[in-house]
């Protein structure tokens, strides 16, 4: 006859025996889970690309690398213009060239643009803006935010009408500080092309400039003769 107590102990023990059992089952599927898992990703070699795509993505993301990588980007129509130019004017430290048969190219009259002028000027005690043409028809009729510019920074903003033996002609380009250029020279697919981080590009044309810069006789005043 069992008594009371052995009862109760063989109740603990089945209870002991019934809960091992169930935590052995578990850890025993949550292993091969696992396992499993370890197959599928290994067999299909998921992990392994994904760190490849990383470092790859941030490679490429990665600000610094961009910023001094050479770059063409095609512009496709006059409304991409301003914006570009606006960009280029933020970049600009030292140096700003403009070249155009009339200065008409390059929303030099938009407000937005002016505004990139004035706070390039502003913020760079050595920066200078030189803008070559053949005509200043354009600049008289609706160049009245430039003219505002000229008289407020005469000192770093010149206009010159290049010599009649060396006209700027069909040539027109922005450049910045020997790196940066925005060419306005239509094709069949495009009226234009931006270049950035490409000094061997724009070197030779900032040449061009220079030179036909000092064949022209003298910078157009700032204030009208006779005002």
């Amino acid at each position: 006859m069992t008594n009371r107590n052995e009862a109760s102990d063989r109740a603990g023990d089945s209870a002991d025996d019934s809960a091992s059992d169930r935590a052995g089952d578990r850890s025993g599927s949550g292993a091969h889970s696992s396992a499993t898992s370890g197959v599928t990703s290994n067999s299909t070699g998921s992990p392994s690309r994904s760190a490849a795509d990383s470092a790859i993505h941030s490679a490429t993301s990665d600000p610094a690398a961009s910023a001094s990588a050479p770059q063409r980007v095609w512009l496709s129509s006059r409304r991409e213009v301003a914006p570009m130019v606006v960009g280029l004017i933020a970049r600009a430290r030292r140096m700003i060239r403009i070249a155009d048969i009339d200065l008409s190219g390059f929303a030099l009259g938009a407000l937005p643009v002016c505004q990139a002028l004035e706070r390039f000027l502003l913020s760079h005690y050595q920066a200078h803006v030189r803008l070559l043409a053949d005509s200043n028809v354009w600049n008289e009729k609706h160049g009245a935010r430039l003219h505002l510019l000229q008289r407020r920074f005469s000192h770093a903003l010149e206009i010159r009408i290049a010599a009649v033996d060396d006209p700027v002609g069909e040539d027109s380009y922005l450049l910045v500080d020997d790196s940066d250029m925005l060419s306005l020279c239509p094709t069949a697919h495009a009226i234009g092309d931006l270049w950035r981080n490409n000094s061997p590009h724009a070197q030779p044309w900032a040449t061009a400039f220079e030179r036909r810069w000092h064949a022209a006789s003298h910078s157009l005043p700032a204030t009208p003769l006779g005002l």
